[in-house]
């Protein structure tokens, strides 16, 4: 530009002048104001649906719905959710390549995903859905009663009818025409309860059940067959101190001569490092008991089992699904430096098209 002013004698005069520049607080880079392309939600076309949807939702405190929160939608504007940021939110949009006219230009169709069942379902060999579920209510639930040993006792009506919505849930794939999602096994637990709720998901499924005995229900030593007293609140408050001053992740209902965490933790752990290399781009359902389910989130999670045995006990017959990531032999992980690796072939990672994806 410079030297265009000075070849049509326009230019006035010719300095430079030092200042500060902007530069990241965090690895001091020089913040350049490149122009770029950003992406855009177009809110302005959804508003009347996120109105009527926000209407039937319910909102602790009620006012949200129309104060705080309906007054934002009444408002909202085309949202910019593209970022250059470090800490920004991931987009799950994958960026296509396509041929052009032109060989010297590359131009991009992208696909966006919805949900992990979508990313499975692109790079299947690379990841094992897992959903588990604790048994339906059964009779030894209605008494209560402790109940670890076989064969134990049988679902109730309602039991009957909570793992036949588990199973109707198990059916609707996330993808539509997708029946790859459905689960081809389940594994169960031996005692009857367990292995009921699962013939009922069998049933409309069609997947094959396998018994596997690391997934029974806690030993409970001397107090099997005794009745629970879950309103002795007293009972309660006294053990759930004992838990947070010993650190022990033991069951609230925890006595000497019951089966430990240490040990449901160490078999829980050895069925799912066995059973999921053999269920690559597999679904998988496990149908267990309460204590191995609450060890299982942590296997998943990494949690520390000391606060995940804090929270509520799973409910009867509810499925809760993880993804196993093979490659990092770990549960997906949605974070930027772990899913900005992941692709499959015709998709770009850093630039660089993709023939073959594991």
């Amino acid at each position: 530009m410079i030297e265009l002013l000075k070849a049509r004698g326009r230019e006035f005069s010719h300095y430079t002048i030092n200042h500060s520049y902007p530069h990241c607080w965090r690895c001091d880079s020089p913040l350049l104001p490149y122009t770029t392309s950003s992406w855009f939600v177009s809110v302005e076309k959804i508003k009347k649906d996120l109105l009527a949807n926000n209407e039937k939702t319910r909102w602790v405190p009620d006012h949200v719905r129309t104060r705080r929160f309906g007054n934002w939608l009444e408002n909202a504007r085309d949202w910019a959710i593209s970022r250059n940021r470090y800490w920004g939110t991931p987009l799950p949009i994958w960026r296509l390549p396509k041929a052009t006219h032109d060989s010297r230009l590359t131009t991009h169709d992208t696909e966006v995903l919805g949900s992990q069942d979508d990313l499975m379902s692109k790079c299947q060999i690379r990841f094992t859905k897992v959903t588990m579920l604790r048994h339906a209510e059964s009779e030894g639930n209605t008494i209560p009663v402790y109940q670890g040993n076989v064969p134990g006792t049988s679902l109730t009506k309602r039991g009957k009818e909570q793992a036949q919505a588990a199973a109707n849930f198990l059916c609707k794939s996330p993808i539509i025409n997708c029946q790859s999602q459905i689960p081809t096994v389940i594994y169960a637990s031996p005692l009857a309860r367990a292995q009921q709720t699962a013939a009922i998901l069998a049933k409309k499924t069609g997947a094959q059940v396998i018994t596997d005995d690391r997934l029974r229900e806690v030993s409970f030593g001397d107090y099997e067959g005794k009745h629970i007293d879950f309103s002795d609140l007293t009972f309660v408050k006294e053990r759930r101190a004992h838990k947070l001053d010993s650190g022990k992740p033991e069951s609230i209902y925890h006595f000497d001569g019951m089966e430990t965490w240490a040990s449901v933790q160490e078999r829980i752990a050895s069925f799912l490092r066995e059973i999921l290399p053999r269920h690559r781009s597999e679904h998988i359902a496990i149908v267990t008991h309460a204590d191995p389910i609450m060890n299982m989130r942590a296997f998943f999670s990494g949690t520390d089992p000391v606060k995940l045995s804090h929270q509520p006990y799973p409910q009867f017959s509810s499925p809760e699904s993880y993804f196993w990531d093979h490659d990092h032999e770990a549960a997906l992980d949605l974070h930027r430096e772990t899913v900005d690796a992941i692709a499959w072939p015709g998709s770009e990672v850093k630039g660089q098209s993709v023939d073959v994806t594991h």
